[in-house]
């Protein structure tokens, strides 16, 4: 063929393409999205509830080489709990491309809207044939609510798994409708690539949908159910990325902590909201210029019954013949998302109550309502099809009985104007106060500015503490936009290339503190030391919208001091305790209790972070781990004195004795007052590790327990006591109620021994009673032999005294308070405390069981230094030594057994006791860390020490963070309750190697990925050749 005909085949092909069609609907498209988009493009920051995903994630990740956060314990290069390839391929995109973090974002969010529109105009034009039909269904996707709404809250994987729907379907279509080759063998290249691009909830909701359609399809069809393969095809290479995903990093999927009343907040209140698509997350339209999708405030329910005219007219295509086979595939599976898309807000809500429980994804807030991107796929390909046939008919007649038939010319037309005019009229608000971005005021920036110039590997606190969002209602705005969006912290790190210290999904941790300090309970002024120590923060900047009282609190605390005040009022404070990322401790404490007590301990003078590393019993779950750490010869704290609780997280007794009870409580429904459930509120509050049971109505719930056989039983219980109290009561296999003291002047958490049981059976079942006078908190309940608790106490005791240095009781306000008359609280200079108010001389008594013969110290940390305590033990008077600031120490030699020690004294923080013989000698290490962090997920840490030593290393704790000296992995263990400890068994010059493992399976994961794509796509190509072949030889 020569360039004539080749030129004359060119210039036929592009006139049927239909060009001038394409383009002028790729000029609508993209004035719509530049429309949209106007507010978005022209500030760097972008506004949003989940902004920071956006910006300040890719920030870090672009100049650290990696998506990754350890105290977010992500994989590096991947997001949140799905470390997925697209990310990856971005980042390498971006780097070449020379792009900012706030220029990739509006790529993905502006191109992900003009994406979806092209994609289904695309889709429905190859489906319907029809290009008036495409361009309708291509705006009414777009135009989708619930789509917008993922733009407008910065949730970017939905927004880009919503653009790639269209491709998506359409391959499926044409492999299963039409059997096209090129369709069967794109399929693994497309599923794969969403699956490895879009959030894992789109990826859930598209496996439903390709179910549903095609057993729709097939059933109408049987003659093709061979073609059932490409479907099963496309399912497995969909969730192949999620599964290999959560392999790699480890955190998996089927982990919220939602409530089943927060998933029927956020799914459709009623059947008409769903069809209409209404958008169940408005979030951004908080404070903004109008408060509703629609320009003119009130008149949502007006255009919700406008809105049905969408689905109303994407039903009627059902009228038409052509097509038809499909079109029920689609409405059947429409009612499917719909159905779905109700959540637990229908009459079937105990299915969803059952997948809320039980399925992976599901039990997530907002995924219900975002079926209803789904159902949007459908009605624009409904109507696309609609639009197609009624071009074929120059007319069409409306007849209802007993009226005048009407006629109507150019239906099609009218059709494609009413949903066109319906979809943006009913989002019309989106235009004024759609995606925005703004830059950051100065009045924020400069403490930024001014941290962006001092060297160091080190984090940053904001204030106001844990602000996750901007609180437009304090009124200081500055520029701040006034839509939701993330508080001015969450976006230092684009301008001080520092991380910060909080981190949303440790929240657990980070509580613990904010709890503390807003209740100034004792230790919070201590603060400081623990930040600089485990999370190696520098610098804490207080906004200028930070409450007053807030900044009082932290220029309050030891430590830290005034750096800077800056002209846009914001303020600067530096924390001399930092300390970098990679430190060592010369020496270990082990301590019971929840994260509070270490704040109770340091305030006490019991611990010093400088040079101890302090581990929580309670976090460690490996025996060998927990062997090792006792064999380094520790100082041992027993909060509040309790052995059984030193027991018990010791690991003294087996999974059938020890049961937590929080695992018995309901955990998706939150109605307290009607039944027990889970909580979380002592783990914030830092009373205990793990999520205790808890009600405030007239509720009994029941806990199989299992006993060693028939025999004689003690049955202990953990509990909350504190003020507002109900009244608790224990059954044991229905002997009779036994009450439990529940009364505290301040919240504690405490082993009371319920009774001593007889018992016929193995399997017993314990019913506790809460009377709803009050709140009722049960943690852990304990069934073993009678006489075994003290059996195990003096094991324990004769193992603290040959094998620890030293072992200290500590009592904070809590404990004093208990049993106490004639004292109440008073807040003085280190918080809250005890201070008497009687007529008579005041006396404090403290019952502590000592384990073992020897010389005891005893040290009381007074309110007030203005009279010298004195102390009365066993008769005996002692006198007081004075340590200055309040504390005295008395020295006595006691005998193993329960002693009585009053102390006579008008105020009291704390009481210590404490055995003499901890080394303070003087082998303590002198130990030189340098460390170079090669990687967010690869650190080299150079020690030398004349000494065993403690390394630690401040990112959040994961056991796949493994250090290695040489080939020599070292024990590692969780230091600080948070962040990564490694022990140094000897003297000597360590290099240490520290990677995150999971990385490397993360980069294997990419091979994987290729390999899988490449052979389905070979094997499906096989598959066709093989079935031609076969085709050919018959003929």
């Amino acid at each position: 063929m020569g360039w004539q005909p080749r030129i004359a085949s060119l210039r036929t092909y592009v006139r049927d393409l239909n060009w001038r069609r394409h383009l002028a609907f790729a000029i609508v498209l993209t004035a719509l999205t530049a429309v949209l988009f106007f507010g978005y493009l022209s500030g760097p920051l972008p506004t949003g509830t989940d902004s920071e995903g956006l910006v300040m994630t890719w920030d870090m990740g672009l100049s650290s080489g990696g998506l990754f956060s350890s105290w977010e314990p992500y994989s590096a290069l991947g997001f949140q709990n799905d470390p997925i390839p697209l990310p990856s391929a971005m980042f390498t995109l971006a780097s070449w491309m020379g792009l900012s973090a706030s220029d990739m974002c509006k790529i993905i969010m502006a191109g992900s809207f003009w994406l979806a529109g092209a994609a289904m105009y695309l889709c429905a034009l190859r489906i319907s044939r029809s290009y008036l039909g495409s361009g309708v269904a291509a705006i009414v996707f777009c135009f989708n609510q619930v789509f917008l709404s993922q733009i407008l809250e910065g949730h970017y994987f939905f927004a880009i798994g919503f653009a790639l729907l269209p491709i998506a379907f359409l391959t499926l279509y044409l492999a299963i409708v039409e059997e096209n080759r090129r369709a069967v063998l794109a399929l693994p290249i497309v599923f794969f690539t969403y699956g490895g691009s879009s959030a894992p909830h789109m990826i859930l909701i598209l496996s439903i949908f390709i179910v549903v359609m095609s057993a729709l399809y097939f059933i109408q069809d049987r003659t093709r159910l061979h073609r059932t393969v490409y479907p099963l095809i496309a399912l497995v290479l969909l969730v192949i990325p999620t599964a290999l995903s959560r392999f790699s990093s480890g955190t998996g999927i089927l982990n919220a902590s939602y409530r089943l009343s927060e998933a029927q907040f956020w799914s459709y209140r009623d059947i008409f909201s769903a069809l209409a698509l209404r958008s169940t997350e408005n979030s951004h339209m908080r404070g903004g210029t109008v408060q509703s999708w629609v320009i003119v405030d009130g008149m949502d329910d007006v255009m919700m019954i406008i809105s049905l005219a969408i689905p109303i007219l994407a039903v009627l295509s059902l009228y038409f013949k052509e097509h038809r086979q499909l079109k029920l595939a689609l409405a059947g599976t429409g009612l499917v998302m719909l159905f779905f898309a109700l959540g637990p807000n229908q009459l079937l809500s105990g299915a969803f109550v059952w997948m809320f429980q039980n399925v992976p994804l599901l039990d997530s807030i907002r995924v219900f309502s975002r079926f209803g991107m789904f159902l949007g796929l459908v009605y624009a390909i409904l109507l696309a099809l609609l639009i197609a046939d009624l071009q074929k008919r120059p007319s069409v007649n409306l007849s209802i009985p007993r009226l005048p038939s009407l006629r109507v010319r150019q239906s099609d037309k009218l059709v494609a104007a009413t949903a066109v005019m319906v979809v943006l009229v009913s989002s019309s608000s989106v235009f004024i106060q759609g995606p925005s971005s703004f830059t950051l005021p100065n009045s924020y920036a400069e403490p930024f500015e001014l941290i962006s110039t001092i060297d160091g590997d080190y984090r940053i606190l904001t204030l106001p503490y844990g602000d996750v969002y901007y609180d437009t209602s304090l009124g200081k705005y500055d520029g701040y936009p006034l839509t939701l969006t993330n508080d001015p912290g969450s976006y230092s790190q684009i301008v001080t290339g520092k991380e910060v210290a909080y981190g949303d999904h440790s929240e657990d941790y980070w509580s613990v503190w904010g709890a503390m300090m807003s209740e100034h309970r004792y230790g919070y002024r201590y603060l400081p030391i623990l930040l600089g120590d485990t999370a190696s923060v520098r610098y804490v900047v207080a906004q200028v919208h930070s409450p007053a009282g807030e900044l009082s609190d932290f220029r309050n605390m030891t430590g830290l001091s005034e750096y800077a005040v800056l002209a846009g009022k914001s303020t600067v404070m530096v924390n001399e305790h930092y300390d970098g990322r990679a430190h060592t401790a010369n020496s270990l404490t082990l301590t019971t209790g929840g994260r509070a007590d270490i704040l109770t301990a340091i305030a006490g003078g019991v611990v010093n972070l400088t040079d101890t590393d302090l581990v929580l019993l309670g976090q460690i779950d490996d025996s060998a781990v927990l062997n090792a750490l006792w064999a380094t010869s520790p100082h041992i704290i027993v909060q509040e004195g309790d052995l059984l609780q030193l027991l018990v997280e010791n690991g003294a007794f087996n999974e059938g004795q020890l049961v937590h009870l929080g695992e018995y409580a309901e955990d998706t429904l939150d109605d307290s007052s009607r039944y027990w459930i889970t909580s979380s509120d002592t783990v914030r509050d830092g009373s205990s590790l793990h999520d205790s049971a808890y009600t405030d109505g007239q509720n009994v719930m029941e806990a199989p327990l299992t006993a060693g056989g028939a025999g004689s039983y003690d049955v202990y219980l953990r509990h909350r006591t504190g003020p507002g109290s109900g009244n608790l009561s224990v059954t044991v296999d229905g002997q009779g109620a036994v009450a439990v003291p529940t009364y505290s002047p301040l919240s504690r958490e405490i082993w009371t021994k319920v009774d001593t049981y007889g018992l016929s059976s193995s399997k017993i079942t314990v019913k506790l009673s809460c009377d709803g006078s009050g709140w009722c908190s049960v943690s852990d309940m304990l069934v073993v032999p009678s006489g075994n608790v003290d059996e195990k106490t003096s094991e324990i005791s004769e193992l603290l005294e040959n094998s620890s240095s030293s072992v200290t009781f500590v009592y904070g306000p809590d404990d004093l308070a208990m049993g106490v008359q004639d004292w109440g609280l008073m807040e003085g200079m280190e918080g809250w405390g005890l201070s008497y108010n009687g007529s008579e001389d005041p006396s404090l008594a403290v019952n502590a069981l000592i384990p073992f013969d020897g010389l005891w110290r005893i040290t009381l940390r007074t309110m007030n230094a203005s009279t010298a305590p004195s102390a009365m033990i066993e008769g005996v008077p002692i006198d007081a030594t004075d340590l200055g600031d309040g504390s005295f120490a008395f020295e006595v030699n006691l005998i193993k057994g329960l002693k009585t020690i009053e102390l006579r004294t008008s105020s009291a923080y704390s009481v210590t006791i404490g055995s003499d013989g901890r080394d303070t000698g003087d082998d303590l290490a002198e130990a030189v860390v340098t460390y170079e962090r090669k990687s967010p997920w690869s650190y080299v840490v150079n020690v030398s020490t004349t000494s065993p030593t403690f390394l630690k290393l401040s990112e959040s704790f994961s056991d796949q963070w493994t250090a290695h000296n040489g080939s020599e992995a070292l024990l590692h263990y969780q230091s600080g309750s948070q962040v990564n400890g490694y022990y140094l068994p000897s003297a000597g010059n360590y290099s240490i190697t520290i990677d995150y493992d999971w990385q490397e399976r993360y980069q294997t994961n990419q091979v994987v990925f290729i390999a899988a794509t490449l052979t389905a796509t070979v094997v499906l190509a096989a598959a066709l050749w093989w079935k031609k072949g076969r085709n050919n030889a018959r003929q």
